[in-house]
């Protein structure tokens, strides 16, 4: 007798909201970069422009780079380790339980796929994500 394993019928599309969060967080720090440039172009076209606020401007520029860099990075190797771990979890599920493998071992890769991009996001709120991923690239 072959085993019904019921998958969540929104685990899926919480999974997609959950990256796409993760984007929208990104656009918003763009966006600020744009407001931020606009605003050096304006100081630089004065004929007396304040350093003081351009170097402000330069070093707030600066930091959302660096913090979008770290986040993509961490959204990339996250959705690399998922993927690994899915196809894993797929197979690991067919060969233990035939008949339901296939539910079973997509059931387990979406939660860990799930999880781990939580985790990502996390990591991007973060003001130690730097030293977190290096961890997560040195544990791979």
């Amino acid at each position: 007798s072959s085993v019904e394993i019921p998958i969540p019928n929104n685990a899926f599309e919480t999974l997609f909201k959950k990256v796409n969060d993760l984007d929208l967080a990104l656009l918003k720090e763009k966006s600020q970069k744009i407001k931020l440039e606009k605003k050096i172009t304006k100081l630089k076209k004065k004929t007396n422009p304040d350093k003081q606020k351009q170097k402000k401007y330069d070093s707030q520029i600066n930091e959302l780079d660096n913090k979008h860099k770290t986040a993509l990075e961490a959204v990339e190797f996250y959705k690399e380790t998922s993927l690994d771990a899915v196809q894993k979890a797929v197979n690991a599920g067919n060969s233990v339980f035939p008949v339901i493998g296939g539910a079973v071992g997509g059931l387990i890769g979406a939660f860990v796929l799930w999880s781990n991009i939580g985790t990502a996001k996390d990591m991007y709120q973060n003001e130690k994500t730097e030293k977190l991923l290096q961890k997560a690239y040195e544990n791979k």
